[in-house]
């Protein structure tokens, strides 16, 4: 008997059969004229009626009433099922799958996946916590954080791993989502497009369509070059722009500095492929694994008959762990201190105290800051802090953005000029 596996994300619902995906359908609907379009079909028309759009119902799937409801579709969980739906008619309409829901789910969401379910005559041979299933196929023993992204929120799983996957705590993350990225990398774009070809793609729907279409194509260029050629044919015309790279990243570093934040150093962390798939997501989580797709499909193959109960399908969030691990476990790094932050930029010859008073960072070497400089240093709290709104500038050979605690041994290179940071002490204890 094939093993179909559905697993369940707000950016995307993914259908496996026998470790193969078969089917990726996009976490959106659209009501129109007492009718529904799910997944693909609903991207085309996402942009011909905006206010029709749903994209939320897979990360909220619950009962409350939407705006306009119509007895066509009531609420989230109507969207759900509409959508499962089309995916299951379009698999051949398997009999039975195990149901990898995300890690934020609750047992009122999962009471009414399982009736969504039921009505659409599937039956679930149980439903499993995504990172349990992956961590159980290929993490060793250790203690492990979890961050996966989805389109609204994140979320940052803590679970163990000894004779047993155990997932313990659970952490919501509100200020970043896939979403929040594509609609920052929008603008970019069609300001690129505006200043240097002067063509405006969110002027029509149907441009607005197509550069969505290509974006993917665009991040994928961001992670492999330099620079990014962007083109559109639009109206018989082709229209072209270029982007440095690191535009791309500086957004998601944005968008995962909510998660960076709250990963201790020392800990081990692992990322799903939505967010390793993001340009410059190992400069904001260095040392983070990855799981795949694979990983999670794995577990789930791993442990069939466990996740199957006689009285009904169970919620598993604990899977006997894999004697074979497919991933090492890194050596932890120490945390750092506040010993050892920075209190002088050492320039050429010359160190120069941090101090409240802020200094600038220019291609020229170090000065006083005054309002018109874009890199500053300057001692808040206890900490020394760079601030930049610049896109070149480089921390130990990573972009940044925004704001950056400085570190004694941090390197910054703005274009030509590198700086380090350093702590001065007045003695050495032998």
């Amino acid at each position: 008997m094939a093993l179909w596996i559905i697993e369940l994300s707000d950016s995307a619902v993914s259908v496996f059969r026998d470790g193969q995906r078969v089917d990726s359908s996009p976490g959106i609907a659209v009501v129109d004229n007492k009718q529904v379009f799910t997944g693909a079909d609903a991207t085309a028309r996402q942009y011909l009626n905006p206010r029709a759009v749903h994209s939320r119902f897979w990360q909220q799937l619950n009962e409350a009433q939407l705006p306009g409801a119509s007895r066509v579709c009531r609420h989230h969980a109507d969207l759900a099922y509409h959508h499962l739906a089309a995916i299951l008619d379009r698999c051949g309409h398997p009999n039975e799958a195990v149901i990898a829901v995300p890690a934020h789910y609750d047992s009122n969401e999962l009471a009414l996946l399982l009736a969504i379910c039921e009505a659409l005559k599937l039956k679930v041979g149980g439903f499993v916590d995504v990172n349990v299933a992956a961590l159980s196929a290929a993490a060793p023993r250790g203690n492990y954080r979890v961050a996966d992204l989805y389109l609204h929120h994140a979320t940052l799983t803590t679970v163990e791993v000894g004779d047993e996957c155990v997932r313990n705590a659970v952490e919501l993350v509100e200020q970043c989502g896939l979403q929040r990225a594509e609609d920052a990398w929008v603008d970019l774009i069609a300001d690129a497009f505006l200043e240097q070809s002067r063509f405006d793609p969110l002027h029509e729907a149907a441009s607005e369509h197509l550069l969505h279409e290509q974006l993917p194509v665009w991040l994928t260029q961001a992670r492999q070059s330099q620079e990014v050629v962007m083109e559109l044919d639009y109206h018989n015309a082709r229209f072209t722009a270029r982007l440095p790279a690191v535009e791309f990243k500086r957004i998601t570093h944005m968008v995962l500095a909510p998660i960076a934040e709250k990963v201790m150093p020392g800990e081990n962390l692992l990322i799903h492929n939505r967010i390793s798939e993001l340009a410059g997501a190992t400069d904001v989580l260095p040392g983070a694994q990855l799981l795949s797709a694979s990983h999670v499909v794995t577990g789930i193959g791993r442990h069939r008959l466990a996740l199957h109960a006689e009285d009904g399908p169970r919620f598993v969030t604990s899977l006997p762990a894999n004697d074979a691990p497919s991933l090492t476990l890194k050596p932890a790094q120490p945390r750092r201190n506040s010993e050892q932050s920075a209190t002088h930029l050492l320039c050429g010859g010359t160190a120069v105290a941090i101090a409240p008073r802020a200094l600038a960072l220019r291609e020229t070497g170090l000065a006083a800051a005054d309002n018109s400089d874009e890199v500053t240093v300057e001692v808040e709290g206890n900490e020394a802090v760079i601030t930049t709104n610049r896109s070149d500038v480089n921390l130990n050979g990573g972009a940044i953005s925004g704001q950056a605690v400085l570190r004694a041994g941090d390197v910054i290179r703005l274009g030509s000029l590198s700086v380090t940071a350093i702590r001065a002490v007045d003695r050495v204890d032998m």
